[in-house]
This record gives structure tokens, sequence and C-alpha cells, in this order.
């Protein structure tokens, strides 16, 4: 897990927190810049403002021996308290769960019982906090960097426009890593053309045999809107 926390701390700095695949769709690009270096930062904030609740999914590509893809489903909610909720799944190893309710946290590490504690728990912190939507998306704010429409695609759904990182920043980026392209590494978001939310984010290697050190994640919202609360674990380790 610090693996993703390190590639995510050396790639880039953000202020802000298995999918089925796009299709593509005849639906019309959203009337915003052509380009743009702050697009990661107004999706998100779109998302968060415009949307009440949320559920995701988001697969990881992680170099080790043999290399290892994780899966985390969950659900997020801007609701006061705001709350989250996700179960991290890697295969031969006990499912991971994590609840945040305002500042109260219970989390299983694999034990298959949670534990309460608070948000500002340095040892939460360090087992969960790779896989907040924060830490994720923290991941697509680069230096300067321009995300760029490559067309109409469709989303759980709904209609988006796909933006890329420009070539020349994506050829920056693996220059000096083995056995990978740039066509190999993802530097692409999805953003609803309706209110401008963040849809699907993908960074890094996007599959086993190209991981690397700095870990590749797909990070992609399944539905909006969904009447989905987050309730503390029942006794018993159930949630």
């Amino acid at each position: 897990m610090r693996r993703i926390v390190a590639a995510l701390a050396a790639l880039l700095v953000l202020v802000a927190c298995d999918a089925n695949p796009a299709t593509t769709s005849p639906s019309s690009p959203p009337a915003s810049p052509a380009e743009s270096t702050n697009l990661p930062q107004a999706a998100v904030t779109a998302l968060q403002t415009q949307h009440d609740a949320w559920q995701f999914t988001v697969t990881t590509y992680e170099s080790g021996s043999p290399n290892f893809s994780r899966t985390i489903v969950g659900t997020q909610s801007q609701s006061s308290p705001s709350a989250l909720s996700f179960t991290v799944t890697q295969s031969r190893k006990p499912d991971m769960r994590y609840v945040r309710i305002g500042t109260d946290v219970w989390f299983d590490t694999g034990t298959g019982a949670f534990t309460k504690s608070k948000a500002s728990d340095n040892y939460v912190n360090m087992d969960f906090q790779p896989y907040f939507f924060e830490s994720f998306v923290s991941a697509a704010e680069t230096e300067g960097y321009e995300f760029q429409p490559v067309g109409a695609d469709t989303v759980s759904g709904v209609a988006t426009t796909h933006h890329r990182l420009a070539d020349p920043d994506i050829q920056g980026i693996v220059m000096n890593m083995t056995d990978i392209t740039p066509a190999d590494w993802g530097a692409d978001l999805w953003v609803s053309n309706a209110d401008g939310s963040l849809l699907r984010l993908a960074w890094g290697p996007q599959s086993l045999d190209k991981a690397q050190d700095q870990a590749g994640f797909d990070y992609l919202v399944t539905s909006v809107d969904c009447d989905c609360s987050i309730e503390p674990p029942r006794a018993g380790g159930s949630q």
C-alpha cells in the first residue's frame, strides 16, 4: 500500500479526495476549454458540489513478485456529515474494509472485525489513505500539464468527453521507465458533458504486465446521486 502512496507523491500534487469499459457515443462535447491545466481539479469540484453521493470502483496495477491488482468498491457521500465506505479486495488475501462518518472511523485490516478509531489516527491513514478519493485523484494534477480532448464517450450511461494528457508530457513521464511506452501509460479522464463532473480517471500503467513502482489505477464512478446511506458497522464485524 505504501507503494501507492509513494507513487502518488512522486507523480503529482492536488489541492483537493472491475469496471465496465466506456463505449463510444455520438454525444456532443461540453462547452469547456479545449485544453486545461486544472481540468482534474475542476472535474473533482463539480462531482463534489453537483452530486450528493456516488458509488465507485477502482482497479489498481501494482508491481511485486508477481505483479498484483486490487479492486476497491465503495460509496462516497457529501451529506452532512460527509461519509465514505469501501472494501479492498486482493486475490488470496482477506478483504480490508473502511467506514468513515464525519470524523469517526471503523476499519478492518483483514481480521474480519471492525476496530473503531478517528480519521486523525495516523495508523488508519497509513493503511487506508491510499484508497481515499482525494489520494487517487491527486495523481492527475500535474506541473502545468495540459489535458486535451480526445472525443465523445459514455461512462456508466452518462455522456462524457474523454481527455488525455498531451503526448510530450506522457513521453517525459515514461522515458526512464522499464519496458513501458506512452501507449501503456494511463493519463486520461472522462468528464460529464452535463455538469463537468469527473466520472472516470485512469493514471499510470494499465495492465499487470506493465506494472511499475509507480502503481497504476482506474477510478470509475458507477452511479451518482444514489440512495446509498452509509451506516456504522454493526456488532460482530458486519457493516
